[in-house]
């Protein structure tokens, strides 16, 4: 068995002043070529999860690592795409792509395109239209904010909903090609979702009341959580969005 890229060990997490965690338990090994889904209601936990693997919250209880080291230590090698906000509304589609690279590394022009064009094919994207996000569609901002989190070639990819506000078929679409992202490049994707994937093979904890009946290993019938509860669609969810950086 490989080692694990994410690991996450007797975590709970609550927001300060909070007298009890929001969830509790939460123990899980993430490898190289797998996805993982964390879904819960409404404050259930899921967001802020995904938050302790890139290192922007403290778990109360427990110890999340990446590669063996804190998230902190790795955040160059993690992609992050969130739940809220947008893509900078004065840079360009393109603009928005590259930041990562121009703001950490900032390699010569030709480097930075060739990583943008290999970083949209990813997603199925030849080119970018020169305008700002803000009148390009929805779907485009989305597969941008993605290739965004990989461009710096991430060891771990979080993604809040991905999926979000698609159809259920467009969905299984988006879900199907994020599992084939991870086998094809050998990283580790948690993500994140409201509506859990329909696909059997995608493995899916559910975070619920103060304990997350997460098992640390899979076996491959158990891929996906039995008898996860129908969960209502709230209202629509905005944009997801890569951080400053990726």
């Amino acid at each position: 068995m490989s080692a694990p890229i994410l690991a996450m060990n007797e975590v709970s997490w609550g927001p300060e002043g909070r007298d009890q965690p929001v969830f509790s338990g939460l123990d899980l090994e993430l490898a190289a070529g797998e996805l993982t889904v964390l879904t819960s209601g409404l404050g259930g936990g899921k967001s802020s999860a995904l938050r302790l693997a890139v290192g922007l919250e403290t778990p109360a209880t427990g110890t999340v690592t990446v590669c063996g080291r804190s998230p902190a230590e790795m955040r160059q090698r993690i992609g992050y795409v969130g739940g809220e906000g947008a893509l900078l509304a004065n840079l360009s589609l393109y603009d928005n792509l590259v930041l990562p690279l121009r703001w950490l590394d900032d390699p010569p022009a030709a480097e930075v395109d060739r990583r943008a064009r290999a970083a949209l094919a990813i997603f199925g994207v030849d080119e970018l239209p020169p305008v700002a996000p803000a009148y390009a569609p929805t779907n485009l901002r989305r597969l941008v904010a993605l290739a965004r989190a990989m461009i710096m070639d991430p060891v771990l990819l979080v993604l809040d909903d991905p999926a979000a506000d698609f159809d259920a078929d467009s969905a299984d679409e988006v879900w199907q090609h994020l599992a084939d992202i991870a086998l094809a490049h050998g990283l580790a994707i948690l993500a994140a979702a409201t509506n859990p994937p329909r696909i059997p093979t995608i493995r899916t904890l559910l975070l619920t009341g103060s304990d997350a009946p997460a098992t640390r290993r899979f076996s491959p019938a158990q891929r996906r959580t039995a008898l996860l509860p129908a969960l209502p669609r709230g209202p629509a969810h905005p944009d997801i969005i890569a951080r400053k950086h990726p």
